[in-house]
C-alpha cells in the first residue's frame, strides 16, 4: 500500500471516530486569502474570515488577518501575524501571534512543525488568554493537483495556568487549480482539556487562496 493511501484512510477514520463523539456545535470558517510574494523569501497576505455556528445556521463573528512570512532558509520560516475580531454585539478583539516553522520535505511527503506564540492583547478590557501552540502536519507531495494533510496541534495555556487547554486534530485536502490559485477544505475537531465543562466542536474550514504575481 502506498503512502498516500495510508494517509487517506487515516484521515477517513480519524473523521469518522471524532464526528460521532460528543459535539457541543457544528461551526464553518469561510475565508478568503489574498498575498503577495514582495521576494524570492518573503510573502504578505491579507485574509477575511467569517464563521457560522448553531449548526451552521447562524453568523457568529467574523475576523481579519495581516501577515508577513520570511523564509530563513528551506527548512526555517518565521511569520508575524495579526488577527483582529469583530463580534456582534460586543467589542472588538486583537492578537498577535508568532511563528517559527520547520519544514522537512521527504520523496512523497513533507512534515511540518509550527511553534506559535498565541497572544492576546486584551483590548477593550476583553480577558483573552496566552497560549503557547504546537502544530505537526504531515502532508503527502506528488499527488497530482490534490495534497491531503493531518495535523495535530495542543494549545499549553500560560497566564499562570501552563497547562493544556485545547487540542485540536485537523484532516483535510488542498487542491491546486494552478500557480496562483489553491482551495483548502479541512475538518477541524476541537476539545478543549483541563476544563469543566468540557466543550467539543466540528469545525469545517474552507480557504481560497489567490497569489498575485
Amino acid at each position: 500500500m502506498k503512502i498516500h493511501h495510508i494517509l487517506i484512510i487515516l484521515i477517513v477514520i480519524v473523521h469518522t471516530t471524532l464526528s460521532t463523539a460528543q459535539t457541543d456545535d457544528n461551526i464553518i470558517w469561510a475565508s478568503i486569502k489574498v498575498q503577495k510574494n514582495i521576494d524570492q523569501k518573503t510573502t504578505i497576505a491579507v485574509a477575511p474570515i467569517f464563521r457560522f455556528n448553531e449548526d451552521i445556521s447562524n453568523y457568529q463573528n467574523s475576523s481579519i488577518d495581516i501577515s508577513a512570512k520570511r523564509k530563513l532558509n528551506k527548512s526555517w520560516s518565521f511569520q508575524i501575524l495579526a488577527r483582529t475580531w469583530f463580534v456582534p454585539n460586543s467589542k472588538k478583539r486583537q492578537f498577535l501571534w508568532f511563528d517559527l516553522g520547520y519544514n522537512k520535505k521527504f520523496e512523497k511527503f513533507n512534515i511540518g512543525s509550527s511553534l506559535r506564540m498565541h497572544y492576546a492583547l486584551d483590548v477593550y478590557d476583553n480577558p483573552d488568554a496566552d497560549f503557547i501552540r504546537w502544530k505537526t502536519t504531515f502532508s503527502v507531495l506528488k499527488l497530482g493537483k490534490i495534497k491531503p494533510f493531518i495535523a495535530i496541534e495542543p494549545w499549553l495555556r500560560l497566564n499562570k495556568a501552563n497547562n493544556i487547554q485545547r487540542f485540536r486534530i485537523e484532516p483535510g485536502f488542498k487542491y491546486k487549480f494552478n500557480e496562483q490559485i489553491d482551495l483548502l477544505t479541512m475538518y477541524r475537531r476541537e476539545a478543549s482539556v483541563n476544563l469543566d465543562p468540557e466543550i467539543n466542536v466540528n469545525m469545517y474550514v474552507i480557504t481560497l487562496s489567490y497569489t498575485f504575481k
